[in-house]
């Protein structure tokens, strides 16, 4: 599998000026094309079931020269890595969409 490298910017959606997070992957060689997006379509698909008040929702993906675009909603929330540990009880509130 190839090298991903991964950055994140925040953007407002043009339509309504929604703010939102777009996470560029770029893979590290040009010849894996767009059949290393197919990696991560899986972890689209379960963005797209997840519903809580706490994850960001997927709005759409999108292709670049080397790699892909995952939008995202922005949440003004204390970032993942600073958050406390997710109890059992947390847990249990998460809702997935089949």
């Amino acid at each position: 599998m190839a090298t991903i490298s991964r950055s994140n910017y925040l953007a407002k959606r043009l339509t309504d000026q929604l703010p939102v997070v777009i996470k560029h992957f770029q893979f590290a060689t040009s010849d894996n094309g767009w059949s290393d997006y197919d990696a991560h379509h899986r972890e689209i698909e379960v963005l797209q079931g997840l519903e809580h008040p706490g994850i960001p929702k997927y709005l759409e993906s999108f292709q670049t020269a080397k790699g892909f675009c995952m939008v995202q909603e922005y949440k003004d929330a204390v970032p993942y890595r600073k958050a406390r540990a997710l109890t059992l009880s947390k847990f249990g509130r998460l809702r997935y969409r089949f």
